[in-house]
């Protein structure tokens, strides 16, 4: 199983960075514009059960399409789960996007987790060399630095506005 971790401490309440998740289609573009072209939800409400989000971005100098399915959402207290499934036909190699955010004292922990291939298993293994050949070594060093750099930038756009 391939697994990219990004974790950010972002400098405000729990309610700022989820209202802002809801408003994903209108922020992606603003906050990461050299890489993020264009975000829509094309079915149900941002970050509901079953919402279908279509994802265009420049990855590793390529374009690349991608639909997500919101598959499950876990409200907490302090803190709120979400997670994505990779659409056809990305979701073949299972591919998945989890976004923690915890509340703190002091701020939000946000924890986003990409995923794929399955762990501890023979189709595991395949699904992670069909990832190498269908999308490359170069795609996946430009995902660990974009995962990064792009949750970076997340922080920068809603601690300022």
């Amino acid at each position: 199983m391939i697994k990219l971790i990004a974790e950010e401490k972002f400098n405000c309440s729990l309610e700022k960075v989820v209202s802002s998740l809801m408003e994903l289609d209108k922020i992606y573009s603003l906050y990461c514009p050299e890489e993020h072209i264009k975000c829509k939800f094309i079915k149900g409400n941002p970050l509901a059960e079953g919402s279908i989000l279509y994802f265009e971005e420049l990855i590793a100098g390529k374009k690349q399409i991608m639909k997500y399915k919101v598959y499950k959402i876990t409200d907490r207290t302090r803190e709120k789960i979400v997670i994505f499934e990779a659409m056809f036909p990305r979701s073949l190699l299972n591919i998945r996007a989890v976004l923690n955010v915890k509340e703190f004292e002091n701020g939000v922990k946000f924890t986003r987790t990409i995923t794929v291939g399955k762990e501890n298993s023979i189709i595991g293994t395949i699904i992670d060399r069909l990832f190498f050949i269908l999308l490359g070594k170069d795609y996946y060093t430009a995902m660990i630095e974009h995962n990064k750099e792009d949750l970076e930038k997340l922080k920068c756009y809603i601690e300022k506005n």
